[in-house]
């Protein structure tokens, strides 16, 4: 599957979804399925939002 069109909220083609999943939605994909003949229509939303500092990453040492 390939995408062939991003829509951000507010852009035609999102508006509804816009409208269903408010300040959730991040984006709108349609995907496109050659060998099916298919069209799909994906949201990215979010669905967890915490406050505080940025992640860590923890760095594993080898040891020897």
């Amino acid at each position: 599957m390939r995408t062939r069109l991003t829509l951000h909220p507010g852009q035609d083609g999102a508006k509804q979804l816009c409208v269903q999943y408010g300040d959730r939605l991040v984006c709108v994909r349609y995907r496109y399925d050659e060998q099916k003949k298919r069209r799909y229509k994906t949201v990215e939303l979010i669905v967890e939002e915490n406050a505080g500092s940025l992640f860590r990453v923890r760095r594993q040492t080898a040891t020897a």
